[in-house]
């Protein structure tokens, strides 16, 4: 963990973390608990951009349900670690989550308290280049905000298509 002053923000002041404009400007790293992703990445992840020593983000209970979602922690480039919990995020256990993570932070040295190595990224970078177009031009259909777990498994990327068709209802 980085050195210095740490936000631990839980429920709904991540709404308001940021009226303590002394302690938020020296914040090296946040700490989201129990809060929706989609509110933080819209009104907390904006905010954290502009912190400059911030180098590490934690979110627990977040309820960071697919890869979509991941591609608002671009804006936080300058993050060298970062923890999402398995705990109600389940983007954790796709089979994509570290490869999107590692392209996403060009300069994340940790993810989930391992080290990212020089070849994982290197394949990242490698894998997400062709992907990350398609990716966003899909992701912006209205099927796949509406129902993103699904999405999220029509998205997979393998060489075997799925057990059983997915259907989508815009």
């Amino acid at each position: 963990a980085a050195s210095g002053v740490w936000l631990s923000v839980y429920g709904d002041a991540a709404e308001n973390f940021d009226r303590t404009t002394s302690r938020v400007e020296n914040a090296v790293g946040v700490s989201f608990s129990y809060y929706p992703f989609e509110r933080i990445a819209k009104r907390s992840l904006p905010k954290l951009r502009k912190l400059r020593r911030l180098r590490e983000v934690h979110f627990e209970r977040t309820e960071i349900h697919s890869l979509y979602q991941l591609h608002s922690l671009g804006m936080l480039s300058g993050l060298t670690a970062l923890r999402i919990s398995a705990d109600v995020n389940p983007v954790v256990a796709h089979p994509h989550f570290i490869s999107l993570t590692v392209s996403l932070l060009p300069h994340l040295r940790s993810l989930n308290g391992v080290e990212v190595t020089a070849e994982q990224r290197e394949e990242a970078d490698r894998q997400w280049r062709r992907l990350k177009r398609l990716y966003l031009l899909a992701a912006g259909r209205m099927h796949a905000t509406l129902a993103p777990l699904p999405y999220q498994h029509a998205m997979h990327y393998s060489d075997t298509p799925p057990s059983s068709p997915v259907k989508f209802n815009a």
